[in-house]
């Protein structure tokens, strides 16, 4: 299983610190939206709409890090292609949790 939090993508902002803050901040807004755009998907049924929104939450997950977070991204897309609906609904059921541990984790990064 990925980390949690790798830091290493944030580093190339190393001495701006207000961009870091303001990375995490647009990740943590956009998220829990795009969450509930996969959960809505798989409600109706819409294996192609779970795996692009799983596309764009791996995407922006890895960008900032977030590598559990993108792991799943990847495995609901997969799953979403392959309309693996007890795959699907057993990572999206994990989604929440995670995203959680990631906030936390995210939140108690030092950033200065």
């Amino acid at each position: 299983m990925p980390a949690l939090f790798n830091p290493e993508p944030l580093d190339r902002f190393h001495s701006q610190p207000a961009v870091v803050r303001r990375l995490i901040d647009l990740y943590l807004e956009i998220t829990p939206e795009c969450i509930e755009k996969i959960q809505a998907s798989i409600g109706d049924n819409d294996a192609e709409q779970v795996a692009f929104h799983a596309h764009s939450l791996k995407g922006s997950s890895s960008e900032l890090g977030a590598e559990q977070m993108a792991d799943l991204g990847l495995q609901l897309q997969m799953a979403g292609r392959n309309e693996d609906w007890a795959l699907i609904r057993d990572l999206a059921g994990r989604l929440q949790a995670c995203m959680a541990e990631t906030r936390s984790a995210l939140n108690a990064l030092d950033i200065s």
